[in-house]
């Protein structure tokens, strides 16, 4: 590449995009193309553009690299094929990527961490890790942030993405079990509301809800319900039970149907008293959900459910985390998971 006057680069191929933003509406797109062959009339749109100077593509050094043909030969790399699709036509360097289906996003943090403290000249941001994406939504994007990048940088990128770094694993689960608790829902004393608001949240991600049973405050009539529950559902949402009233046997039970929780609680408001649990062969989700979900639009249930409905395991070190980040604003309007909560994960 050459710098170049303007006034002399008539006929001269551009070698890099330029944007220019229109001054009415104020939308910025490209206003010339990289190879652009320039014309005695473009001098005055440069120079409006603030352009006095450009780089001539003039230049056959072969120890840099463009940053389109950069991103060109890594964007195949980043993402799982199968899963993942990305643009073809980088815009000054830039490619997106974006899911094919709707999944979890999973990302290999640490060859992310490693890719850009190796090579301060990149820059691939994504979506959170385990944000819940539908088709077509953009979960990552690429560029350098130089016109150009050492050859040996772009070898050294390749080889840190010698297999893809981002990938959407497909929900799993389709058949679900709900067990609600509490001997004043099983007497008829008061009516049941969890049902309709799981089968709400369950239903959004596909998921069917094949056994339901209303059970009285007894350990061991709850761990027998939860056995049974075990051999029809892929997943079994217990609820109510999971406070400090001596009537309060739900986390007993599911250690007697031979659940093992994580732990007990997440230390994460709303929701302190969600319990994750797996049956012994570690194949089906055990949740317990406190009575708070009900007048609580979003609680730690949502956080941690899409990843649950992917089969993606989660460790209890996590749940122990989960104070960073766990904390809702309760916002007058939600936008949950675009917010604070849950969002170091």
């Amino acid at each position: 590449m050459k710098k170049v006057p303007v006034e002399q680069a008539i006929g001269l191929s551009l070698g890099h995009d330029i944007m220019g933003i229109d001054p009415q509406s104020g939308v910025k797109s490209t206003a010339f193309f990289r190879g652009h062959r320039i014309e005695a009339a473009d001098v005055a749109l440069l120079k409006n553009l603030g352009k006095n100077h450009i780089y001539a593509d003039n230049d056959g050094s072969s120890d840099a690299v463009h940053e389109d043909d950069f991103a060109l030969a890594v964007i195949s790399r980043i993402g799982d094929p199968d899963t993942i699709s990305h643009d073809t036509k980088p815009v000054q360097g830039r490619l997106g990527l974006y899911a094919r289906s709707t999944g979890v996003l999973c990302i290999d943090s640490q060859r992310l961490f490693r890719l850009h403290e190796q090579h301060g000249e990149i820059a691939l941001p994504t979506l959170p890790q385990y944000y819940a994406v539908k088709a077509e939504d953009r979960v990552a994007a690429f560029r350098i942030l130089p016109l150009f990048a050492p050859r040996d940088t772009l070898q050294s990128t390749l080889n840190i993405l010698d297999t893809p770094l981002i990938r959407i694993a497909p929900y799993r689960v389709t058949k679900a079990a709900v067990l609600v608790t509490g001997s004043e829902v099983y007497e008829g004393r008061i009516q049941d509301r969890f049902l309709p608001l799981l089968t709400r949240k369950l239903g959004a991600f596909g998921v069917e809800i094949v056994h339901h049973q209303l059970l009285p405050d007894d350990r061991q009539h709850i761990a027998s319900a939860l056995a049974e529950a075990y051999a029809k559902a892929e997943l079994v949402c217990i609820t109510g039970g999971t406070s400090v009233d001596p009537d309060d046997v739900t986390i007993a039970a599911v250690c007697d149907s031979g659940a093992v929780p994580l732990r007990r609680g997440v230390p994460a408001q709303p929701g302190n008293n969600f319990t994750i649990a797996y049956e012994h062969t570690r194949t089906i989700p055990v949740l317990t959900i406190p009575a708070g979900a009900l007048s609580t639009p979003i609680t730690t249930l949502d956080i941690y459910l899409p990843r649950l409905l992917a089969g993606l395991p989660i460790h209890k070190r996590e749940l122990d985390h989960a104070s960073l980040g766990g904390l809702c604003q309760q916002c007058p309007t939600c936008h949950f998971p675009n917010c604070t909560f849950g969002g170091v994960r």
